[in-house]
C-alpha cells in the first residue's frame, strides 16, 4: 500500500502539470485509486502521515472532477487585510482554484506593496490592474470578464473565508443541480475571527441564518447575505450580465438580477465567510450625492427586473422597500432625473395596500413634476421635508 501510495503520489503531481482538458480521464482513475487507499485504513496498512496525503490526493482529484473555482476579490489601497484575505483563500480545503486580483488603481500598486504574499499563492493568480479608480461594480465586471471557472466566488478584500467553504458549498451544488447559488451563515468580527467560527455565541450577518429556497420574494425585504457569502454557478453569472459601474448600492441592484434569473438556492448549516468591521469598512451614505445617484439607478433597475418578473409588491409586507421607492422618486425629480423619477412613481403607485394618504401624496407629487418641472417640483420636496 505504501509503494501504491507514493505512486499515486508521482502521478497526480504529473497530472497537475497537463492542461484540465487533458486529464479528466486519468483523474477519475486516480480518484477511485485515493479511495481505495483510504478504504484501506480501516486495515491500518497506511500510516498517519501517508493517510494525510493520500486525503490530500483525493480532494485535490474530486475538486478537479468537480470544477475550477475563480475567486475574484477587488482591493483599493488596503494591502494588510488583503493579505489577511488572500491567505483565507490559500488555506481552503478545495483545491481547484483560480485566483483574480483586481487593483483598482491602488497607490502604490498592490502587486508591489504585497509581493511576497502574492508569490506564496499555492494557486495561479492573475492581477488585474485598472487604468482609473472604477468602484466595486466595475471592478468585479473586470474580474468576471476573465474568469474561466466553473464557479464563481466574490470576496471583499477586508473578508475571510472559512477553510471548507468552497468545498462545502461545490458539492452542495453538485448534489443539487437545480440549485445554482449556494449560501450559509456568515459571521461578523472585529478584530481577530473568534476560534471557533460555528459557535452559536458569534454574531451572524444580515439574514444568513434564514433558510430560502428562492431569493424572491425575500429579498424584498432586505440582503439576505454579505457579498462573500455565496458560491454561484458561472452558467447564471452569464444569464445575470454585467455589474453596472456603481461604488454604492451595486450588491444590491445586482442580486436583484440574481433573483430574477436563479433557479433555487443551497444552503450550508456551518459558517461559510466571516465580515470584518473596521472603521475603513466603506458606509453607504444615500444622503450624498452620489449615493443618491447610484441608489436612483439601482433602485429603477430592480424595479424593472421586478415587473419583468411580475414581482407583486405589497407596502405591509414590504414597508421599507416601499418608502424607499417613493423618496428616490422625489430624489430622483431634484436631481433633474425625469424619466427615471417617473419609473419609480409608478412603481410606487402599483404597490398594495398603500395607505389613501401615502397614494394621494405621491399622485400630488406627480402633478406637481408635470406642472413645474421634475427638478423644480423635486427641491421644492426637499424644502419641505428640511422644515418638517
Amino acid at each position: 500500500e505504501s509503494i501504491r501510495l507514493k505512486r499515486l503520489e508521482r502521478d497526480f503531481r504529473q497530472q497537475l502539470e497537463r492542461p484540465v482538458l487533458e486529464r479528466t480521464e486519468e483523474v477519475q482513475k486516480l480518484c477511485f485509486l485515493s479511495s481505495d487507499l483510504l478504504a484501506a485504513n480501516d486495515m491500518l496498512v497506511i500510516k498517519n502521515s501517508e493517510l494525510t496525503v493520500a486525503n490530500q490526493i483525493k480532494s485535490e482529484f474530486l475538486a478537479l472532477k468537480q470544477g475550477l473555482v475563480s475567486v475574484i476579490i477587488t482591493a483599493y489601497n488596503r494591502d494588510l487585510l488583503l493579505k489577511e484575505s488572500l491567505e483565507s483563500i490559500y488555506r481552503q480545503t478545495y483545491r481547484d482554484i483560480e485566483i483574480l486580483l483586481i487593483d483598482d488603481f491602488s497607490f502604490p500598486p498592490l502587486e508591489m506593496v504585497i509581493a511576497s504574499t502574492i508569490s506564496s499563492s499555492p494557486f495561479p493568480i492573475s492581477i488585474l490592474r485598472t487604468d482609473e479608480n472604477l468602484g466595486a461594480g466595475a471592478a468585479r465586471e473586470t474580474g468576471r470578464k476573465n474568469a474561466h471557472g466553473d464557479f464563481i466566488q466574490y470576496l471583499d478584500s477586508d473578508d475571510l473565508l472559512a477553510p471548507n467553504k468552497l468545498e462545502r458549498q461545490v458539492q452542495g451544488l453538485a448534489d443539487n443541480p437545480d440549485c445554482d447559488i449556494s449560501y450559509g451563515r456568515t459571521i461578523m468580527f472585529k478584530n481577530n475571527p473568534p476560534k471557533d467560527i460555528n459557535a452559536r455565541g458569534c454574531d451572524s450577518y444580515v439574514r444568513t441564518l434564514e433558510h430560502h429556497d428562492k431569493m424572491l420574494p425575500a429579498l424584498l425585504n432586505g440582503r439576505l447575505w454579505a457579498t462573500t457569502t455565496p458560491l454561484y454557478r458561472t452558467s447564471l453569472i452569464n444569464k445575470v450580465g454585467p455589474w453596472l459601474p456603481l461604488r454604492i448600492c451595486e450588491d444590491l441592484e445586482y442580486e436583484y438580477r440574481l433573483g430574477t434569473y436563479s433557479r433555487g438556492l443551497h444552503y450550508v448549516t456551518d459558517t461559510v465567510a466571516m465580515v470584518r468591521e473596521h472603521p475603513a469598512r466603506l458606509v453607504n451614505n444615500i444622503q450624498e450625492i452620489a449615493g443618491l445617484e447610484d441608489h436612483v439607478t439601482c433602485y429603477v433597475s430592480v424595479l424593472k427586473n421586478l415587473e419583468a418578473q411580475s414581482v407583486e409588491l405589497d407596502f405591509k409586507k414590504n414597508q421599507k422597500f416601499s418608502i424607499n421607492i417613493f423618496f428616490l422618486a422625489r430624489k430622483a425629480a431634484s436631481l433633474g432625473r425625469g424619466e427615471d423619477m417617473r419609473i419609480l412613481i409608478t412603481g410606487f403607485l402599483k404597490i398594495n395596500n398603500l395607505s389613501w394618504k401615502r397614494y394621494f401624496t405621491a399622485k400630488i407629487f406627480s402633478l406637481f413634476t408635470r406642472v413645474l418641472g421634475a427638478k423644480q417640483a423635486g427641491q421644492i420636496s426637499d424644502v419641505i421635508e428640511t422644515f418638517k
